[in-house]
């Protein structure tokens, strides 16, 4: 399972990085590097601390008073995680579907008369 998981995952840095970076002009590489890295490391932080913050609402939400967490817990701060993963998702049906055509080769068709031009 950790493998597959890791496959897909290493498939999904890939092509996010790919896009990242396609339509950005050479001069502006440097930058458009650092500050895709730096909105890269703030999203994973975020992420983690969203988890332990999921994790410590359900905690409360299952009144645990212990010091150590429940499997209850962890369902809860797992199925947040995942909708905030699904929800952020959602976002990327704004991409130009024309995003990434010249990496991949491809011809990217007009989508308006006002593209073809």
């Amino acid at each position: 399972m950790l493998y597959i998981i890791g496959v897909f995952r290493s498939v999904q840095f890939g092509a996010f990085n790919a896009l990242t970076y396609v339509d950005v002009p050479p001069e502006k590489m440097s930058s458009a590097s650092s500050l895709a890295s730096t909105i890269q490391q703030m999203s994973f932080g975020l992420g983690v601390a969203f988890g332990a913050l999921a994790l410590h609402l359900a905690a409360l939400w299952n009144h645990n008073t212990a010091q150590a967490f429940n499997v209850a817990d962890f369902r809860i701060a797992f199925v947040a995680t995942a909708v905030l993963a699904v929800a952020s998702a959602l976002q990327f049906r704004r991409l130009d579907p024309r995003a990434g055509a010249e990496a991949s080769g491809h011809r990217a068709e007009p989508s308006s008369p006002a593209l073809a031009s």
